[in-house]
């Protein structure tokens, strides 16, 4: 048995679960070893916030998802990665994000409003 590396644990809280949420989500659980290794810290995947939780979604746990984006972002999770099409649920993520202080991770232009 493969001895898991120690340290903190990371919550990562993905706002998207499409392409490239999925596949984000995908490589946090397949490569957690090594990425632990490198980080020092385990990163463990808190949740995915999707619009719509009766998709088929490949290689997505339907207990990970969730329609609320905020909550979800708010759940105690220690790193929020929005990767949300659309302007309005990743400005109230991210603002939520900040309001906690939290580690946020999003494409900048993307946010900006007009």
């Amino acid at each position: 048995m493969a001895q898991q590396p120690q340290g903190p644990v990371l919550k990562v809280a993905l706002v998207g679960g499409g392409t490239v949420g999925s596949q984000v989500a995908r490589l946090l659980r397949e490569n957690a070893d090594e990425l632990a290794a490198r980080s020092g810290a385990r990163l463990e995947l808190a949740g995915v916030a999707v619009r719509d939780a009766g998709k088929t979604r490949v290689g997505l746990p339907l207990d990970l998802l969730t329609t609320d984006a905020v909550a979800l972002a708010s759940s105690g999770a220690d790193i929020v990665v929005e990767l949300m099409g659309g302007v309005e649920v990743a400005h109230e993520v991210v603002v939520a994000a900040l309001r906690l202080s939290l580690i946020h991770i999003s494409e900048p232009t993307r946010l900006r409003r007009n």
